[in-house]
């Protein structure tokens, strides 16, 4: 298959370099100075102490009119409206794949004209430590569900997606899928983010424990669930199988950058205000997040 990939980051570079074992890939970076360099060195994966080098069929700075058989775009969601117009350029036919964190981009989605959307949620731990260069911490899956389209046709192109080692899960609720990962999100992002530790320690220490019960204990009665308890056992469980992983709020809040406040904690606070369901807890964190932001970033 012909897949393209727009946005060079930690997830972008991840499944440019694994799709890429089976599929050509096409890559469009940011910048002309990281596609030059892909394209002259390729993607370096470190994962343990094994390093490869894998190779893109292109790398550049925007989409040339490429006839793709589907489009990854990996890129943060506060930079989708930036791409609107791109993305209307490419033609109608070539699936979309959205791989943003939150929800906060799903009005988004509804303008674009293609006609067929899909929705992934990706559970692998990487972080990129250079321009072309990735570190791989940990292989889980990538879930995607359909957010318009033919769902026989979608079923194809997930399997032909997938290579060994690296699968697709298709799951049959979009909104379900997405609110699972968002819980899960909304602890260990905006706690790790203040406290600057790895994932792992709020299950280990008990008193961010708590702390991150009594934020559960909003964040549930935003989002339901069947099994209250068997819901937070999950977030907690995601935090021991990352534990040594940094997560990407305090990663983009530690290197200077934008975070996904919005769509995570914006998004769940806007749910919560619509329910009539207050969240104190939620809001300090929200306005603690977006008040370093803006200390780092300006």
């Amino acid at each position: 298959m012909k897949i393209g990939i727009i946005g060079a980051g930690s997830i972008g570079l991840l499944f440019a370099c694994c799709l890429g074992e089976r599929h050509d890939i096409y890559l469009y970076c940011r910048t002309e100075e990281q596609a030059a360099k892909i394209g002259k060195e390729g993607i370096l994966l470190r994962e343990g102490e094994r390093e490869i080098r894998c190779r893109v069929r292109r790398s550049a700075a925007g989409y040339a009119g490429e006839d793709l058989d589907c489009l990854i775009v990996a890129v943060k969601s506060y930079h989708l409206p930036a791409l609107a117009g791109e993305l209307k350029k490419i033609p109608g036919r070539i699936p979309l794949l959205f791989l943003q964190n939150g929800m906060g981009h799903l009005p988004f989605l509804e303008g674009l004209p293609h006609r067929t959307l899909i929705l992934g949620s990706v559970e692998h731990g990487a972080m990129r430590t250079e321009a072309n260069r990735l570190h791989l911490k940990g292989r889980g899956v990538t879930r995607v569900a359909l957010f318009r389209g033919d769902r026989e046709f979608f079923a194809r192109l997930a399997k032909g997606l997938e290579v060994p080692g690296f699968p697709f899960l298709v799951e049959d609720d979009a909104e379900e899928m997405l609110v699972r990962k968002l819980r899960v999100n909304l602890i260990i992002n905006p706690l790790t983010a203040l406290l600057q530790l790895p994932n792992g320690k709020l299950a280990e220490n008990p008193d961010f424990y708590q702390a991150a019960r009594k934020l559960f204990d909003e964040v549930f009665a935003i989002f339901p669930a069947d099994g209250r308890e068997e819901t937070f056992r999950h977030v907690m469980q995601v935090c021991r199988n990352t534990a040594g992983n940094r997560s990407s709020m305090w990663k983009d809040l530690a290197e200077g950058r934008r975070t996904e406040a919005e769509a995570i904690l914006g998004y769940a606070l806007e749910k919560g205000k619509e329910r009539g369901i207050r969240a104190p807890i939620l809001e300090t964190l929200y306005l603690l997040i977006k008040g370093l932001e803006r200390e780092k970033v300006e």
